[in-house]
């Protein structure tokens, strides 16, 4: 896309019938140039989930100003569309005091291979921001080995706020849910019964409705397999 606002890719996606969202923010460019249309604010807020992924903020670690801005734009965005949560990585967590001043709920995400967050490293962040959250990111767990999913589902069950589901396939992760490797379809398993929303984060490179309702149909049917 030719333009770092995203509203349009709401468009694409509102005739897919889906009931659950999460704003992926890529950059902080694109926080500050998204404006989301009215007609989408109103579809956005009559769905059952939306949340925001936020962008890398550790780089502005330093730059308060320039930190304080960027959450700022996010916490105005969540209350634009009602959003449930805001995802921010640990690594991205701002400052004590800062965080104080933040009205928007967060949910923390499990990280793998080269950024791993242990269930220990998580757990001592759930303890010091019990107001704190866990998105849950198949994808991650299941490249850190087979039984990672399930560690965290038994630690962190009442934790979870939403899922991140997608394919891994040849060591990465965020791919197609059809061409995932067997690992990961046993890994995600003691995901498929938790009565939260699961949102497909794939690396989709160009606008497809097809292969869209495609990945649909396949996250619905892991979903809803006994």
């Amino acid at each position: 896309m030719k333009s770092d606002n995203r509203n349009e890719l709401i468009d694409y996606i509102r005739p897919l019938g889906i009931q659950a969202v999460e704003l992926t923010i890529g950059s902080e460019q694109e926080l500050y140039s998204l404006q989301i249309s009215n007609e989408n604010i109103s579809w956005l807020r009559e769905r059952r989930h939306i949340s925001i992924h936020a962008p890398d903020l550790h780089n502005s670690f330093g730059k308060q100003d320039r930190l304080i801005r960027q959450l700022k734009a996010l916490e105005n965005l969540a209350i634009l569309i009602n959003a449930s949560s805001v995802v921010i990585h640990i690594e991205d967590l701002p400052p004590d005091e800062i965080l104080k001043t933040l009205s928007f709920p967060i949910s923390i995400e499990n990280t793998g291979p080269g950024n791993y967050t242990s269930p220990q490293y998580i757990a001592e962040f759930l303890e010091h921001y019990p107001e704190f959250y866990l998105c849950l990111d198949l994808a991650h767990a299941a490249l850190v080995s087979e039984r990672e999913a399930g560690i965290l589902i038994s630690h962190f069950r009442e934790k979870i706020s939403h899922i991140h589901i997608s394919g891994v396939c040849n060591n990465r992760d965020h791919q197609s849910l059809i061409t995932a490797s067997d690992l990961f379809y046993r890994s995600i398993l003691p995901a498929l019964n938790l009565d939260v929303p699961f949102l497909i984060e794939e690396d989709i490179k160009e606008l497809d409705t097809v292969y869209l309702k495609q990945e649909l149909s396949a996250a619905g049917h892991l979903i809803s397999a006994d």
